[in-house]
């Protein structure tokens, strides 16, 4: 059937009879497969790799006969079978590369670097075949060439029936043997791959490869097991009740999609060069203990000072901020808004703030370092942002199981219930506008292809979409030159045991803590003593890595890179070479490791490492489109905020708007959701519809009476009995001032 279907869709009529391929798939596949078949690009992947493909799967339904012999009869029907079942994927998805890279390659690189890639597939698959032995024999398949096994007395019914033998493990590293030399062959071709495309077949090719190198170390016995898991994004989740609203306002909820969140306790430790740590919790009797440690039981007091100014903070920004769209300077003159500014202290920073009621250095640094989550200084964000403090202390730092990915893969469910498409890895070229470029009326793909449109909202990120995707303006100048949060080197470790020493989550503040934060947001540079943030999801989450091991995240803040297009003044890292990004890398490693093994006491971590992806400010913006490679969008000073901060709908183009961290209210995931609101309130509104906040709370049942909000009373009994004691004392005084009065007179 797979076959027919692609000779239906490289049909060599004049003309391809399109809707006979739509109701082929439509007659004959499942419901589950049948979007995968219709969305496959074969009007420009060549046919030859898919029937390829379909004759590698072939050789696997082989193995189901049992009156044919085991189908791998020698080394070169591995290659053949490697060749169409994994080298027919890289020619194809290199094919995709060519396509959509915005470089002219000429056909003679494109030939030698398809003939590489199909040569990298081979041994990617012979990697494959290596790690699978045992799991193959369990379905009686045996992929080794059977005069391999003649080689050492086998036969693939041996091997079937044990599969853990010296004999098999010699032919197990035979080929691994021939993997890594095939490898060593071709590894140089990405690097003549176009730019934007290298790190990611880097990372995807190495991933497999380093899989490979682990199994072929002495003694290492192959077992079933979890694979570690990474989250490249958000490590942990904030203000838990704007996920439940997004989903209640879908009519549903996080439990009934499968989504449980994990509670992290404690929230962090945080580690000093002195040696000294500190442990920030939701228990208050353990706050309580850890405050009055360093600053003795009137620092408690003041620590609930400090918690009751950052709820205003936060109901207040919740309120007025977060659920309200600022859509004009106009906005800002809002007397519900208004009335509440300065207590918000936008025009203090959360340092200062913070040193208002700790008045140790310790404990001032405890309380602000959370400003790096908004890409800023300490001693530039503005106050407000002790909300995040108080959202982690009050509300708690939770974890998805399972990862952020599953909140995703709920939300794709049920917008897949609602009848949305996604359509994956189909890049846009431009938003198509009419003729006056007044109004969005689609998106323009790589391929050409127009996809119409009534609105069009864009995710991507601000700065890029106004600079790539929209006709050159004033607007993407002016937001080029506005000041960008920081970016970071990130490391993604696989650890081959637990590091017992870490929580969940860590952070080590540099002994120069001022300093590290000038060099990165002032600077933007690479501090040379950094303040970092150490990640353990598998602390929290078991499912996170193989059990006895640990899966880590490191996230060294940077700055962010240069902007050549604003001249040779600015600040910004400058990187021309591959070299010089791997010599920083080195050294952020070197000090990442000595730091933590320095203070928590940990050992020979380098040693426990077995795999590492990495990404650094050049990949951030490579892979995704992230201006200057800034993490966290733009800044999120005063005049980065509220109205000042870019809209959530062109301010030119109608049916145009826009959502994600530089537009308004700004980043974090959780305040994205709250933007994407905003966004889809704005939208429906101009279609005349009602949004979802009009129906909140409208379900939620009558109010039991114990449970009514009371009027306090302006006085109890002992108040009462104080006022009249006061009044007869009053009286008495008054009476005895008269009767004097009166004898003078007489």
């Amino acid at each position: 059937m797979l076959t027919k279907f692609l000779d239906l869709s490289y049909s060599t009529e004049a003309s391809p009879n399109l809707l006979s391929v739509d109701a082929f798939v439509r007659a004959t596949f499942p419901e589950a497969t049948r979007l995968t078949l219709l969305l496959l690009p074969t009007s420009y992947l060549p046919p030859d790799p898919l029937y390829d493909l379909l004759k590698g799967f072939q050789t696997d339904l082989h193995f189901s006969s049992s009156s044919l012999p085991f189908p791998i009869l020698n080394e070169g029907h591995l290659k053949l079978y490697a060749s169409r079942v994994a080298g027919s994927v890289a020619e194809l998805c290199l094919e995709l590369v060519f396509r959509y890279c915005e470089q002219s390659i000429e056909d003679a690189r494109k030939t030698n670097i398809i003939q590489a890639g199909r040569q990298m597939g081979i041994a990617l698959q012979y990697i494959n075949i290596a790690r699978d032995i045992d799991v193959d024999c369990r379905i009686n398949r045996v992929y080794l060439p059977t005069d391999w096994l003649k080689d050492e007395d086998l036969t693939p019914e041996d091997v079937t029936h044990n599969s853990s033998t010296e004999k098999v493990e010699k032919i197990r590293r035979r080929l691994l043997k021939q993997a890594m030399a095939i490898y060593d062959e071709t590894k140089s071709a990405i690097d003549r791959l176009p730019a934007e495309s290298r790190g990611p077949m880097r990372v995807a090719v190495e991933s497999y490869v380093e899989i490979g190198r682990v199994i072929d170390q002495p003694g290492y016995k192959m077992k079933a097991g979890r694979a570690t898991r990474f989250d490249q994004g958000p490590s942990l989740l904030l203000l838990p009740h704007l996920f439940q609203e997004t989903f209640r306002d879908l009519n549903t909820s996080l439990e009934a999609e499968g989504v449980e969140f994990l509670k992290c306790e404690p929230n962090y430790k945080i580690w000093f060069n002195d040696g000294d740590s500190f442990i920030l919790s939701t228990d208050a009797a353990r706050m309580k203990q850890e405050v009055e440690k360093w600053e003795g039981k009137e620092g408690f007091m003041r620590y609930l000072g400090f918690l009751r100014e950052a709820h205003q903070h936060y109901e207040t920004s919740v309120t007025h901020v977060l659920k309200k769209n600022f859509t004009s300077l106009l906005s800002m003159t809002r007397p519900s808004f208004l009335q509440h500014l300065f207590i918000l202290h936008p025009f203090e920073s959360i340092y200062s703030r913070a040193s208002k009621y700790f008045w140790t250095e310790r404990l001032r640094r405890v309380f602000t370092f959370g400003s790096m989550y908004m890409g800023m200084s300490p001693f530039d964000a503005p106050g407000t942002y002790s909300l995040l403090q108080y959202t982690e202390l009050t509300e708690g730092i939770w974890y998805p199981k399972g990862g952020f990915h599953t909140v995703i893969d709920a939300l794709v469910k049920v917008g897949q219930r609602m009848g949305a498409q996604y359509r994956l890895q189909t890049p846009v070229a431009s938003i198509d506008l009419d003729a006056d470029r007044r109004r969005a009326t689609g998106v323009i793909l790589s391929t050409g292809e127009t996809c119409s449109a009534d609105v069009v909202i864009i995710n991507a990120d601000l700065v890029y979409a106004y600079c790539n995707l929209l006709p050159p303006s004033s607007q993407a100048l002016s937001l080029r030159r506005r000041s960008a949060s920081c970016s970071s080197i990130s490391f993604y470790w696989a650890m081959n045991r637990t590091i017992s020493e870490l929580t969940t989550h860590n952070i080590f503040l540099a002994e120069k803590y001022r300093e590290s934060f000038d060099d990165i947001f002032k600077r933007q540079l690479i501090p040379s003593q950094p303040s970092f943030y150490v990640n353990v999801p598998s602390r929290i989450d078991s499912t996170a890595a193989p059990e006895g091991k640990d899966a880590i995240v490191v996230l060294v803040p940077v700055g962010h890179l240069l902007d050549e297009n604003q001249g040779v003044c600015q600040k910004g890292l400058k990187v021309d070479h591959r070299q010089d990004w791997e010599s920083m890398v080195a050294n952020a490693r070197e000090t990442v490791f000595s730091t933590i093994e320095a203070r928590t006491g940990a050992k020979d971590l380098q040693s426990a490492l077995v795999k590492e992806i990495v990404n650094t400010p050049q990949d951030w913006k490579e892979m995704f489109n992230l201006d200057k490679g800034a993490i966290l969008g733009l800044s999120h000073s005063f005049f980065n905020v509220l109205s000042f901060r870019p809209k959530t709908k062109h301010s030119s183009i109608d049916r145009l708007h826009f959502v994600g961290a530089s537009t308004h209210p700004g980043t974090g995931v959780p305040i994205c959701l709250a933007g994407a609101k905003l966004t889809t309130e704005q939208v429906l509104k101009a279609f005349g519809v009602q949004g979802p906040r009009a129906q909140d709370g409208k379900d939620q049942g009558k109010t039991k009476e114990m449970d009514q909000i009371q009027v306090r009373p302006l006085s109890s009994t002992v108040h009462i009995a104080v006022l009249v004691s006061v009044l007869v004392v009053l009286l008495a005084l008054y009476g005895m001032d008269l009767l004097n009065k009166y004898r003078f007179c007489i």
